[in-house]
């Protein structure tokens, strides 16, 4: 960040008792680059703002005022979207495991991996809820949730083994395909 500072050699007044500062040429200030550390609390959001007490610049004849930093948060990460406090990841799975379920281990970004559990069974658009493992609430001391939206996806080529197998379960359910 780019601070402004009162002039060290008179005072952010612009003048000495002999003559103009030549140290701040009339501008009462003097620009300076400084590198602050901020602590980031979890779970911040899109457009907050944090307030450094005594980081801003200084004033003429007076102390520094705070600095205020406002963040930009990306809500999007891969397949993970935030959503105030929840996040929701989309999940790809096989329509076979759909119909037979699964166990699916995943690495969600900034979350870690987790073991995904997906019933035998598992319809189109079913969201799988996993309670207090989404973004932190900013100020109590507990996560809200996490919600994984399963993808069926069906094959759009299989292989002549696959096929058979399949028309043998559509000839016993009696399904005209």
């Amino acid at each position: 960040i780019e601070h402004t500072w009162a002039c060290e050699r008179c005072s952010g007044t612009g003048e000495t008792l002999e003559k103009v500062c030549g140290t701040c040429g009339w501008q009462k200030r003097i620009r300076k680059t400084v590198e602050l550390n901020i602590d980031i609390p979890a779970g911040i959001d899109d457009g907050m703002v944090i307030r450094i007490n005594g980081e801003g610049n200084d004033g003429i004849k007076s102390q520094a005022g705070d600095l205020y930093v406002r963040f930009k948060v990306n809500t999007i990460e891969k397949n993970l979207i935030r959503k105030w406090v929840d996040l929701h990841l989309d999940l790809e799975i096989d329509v076979i495991e759909a119909i037979l379920g699964t166990t699916k281990e995943i690495n969600i970004p900034i979350i870690g991996k987790r073991n995904i559990v997906v019933d035998s069974g598992t319809q189109v658009w079913t969201v799988i809820k996993i309670a207090w493992d989404g973004v932190k609430y900013i100020d109590k001391d507990k996560k809200w949730d996490l919600f994984i939206n399963l993808i069926i996806k069906i094959p759009k080529k299989l292989s002549e083994s696959e096929r058979e197998c399949l028309e043998k379960i559509a000839k016993e359910k009696k399904l005209n395909v």
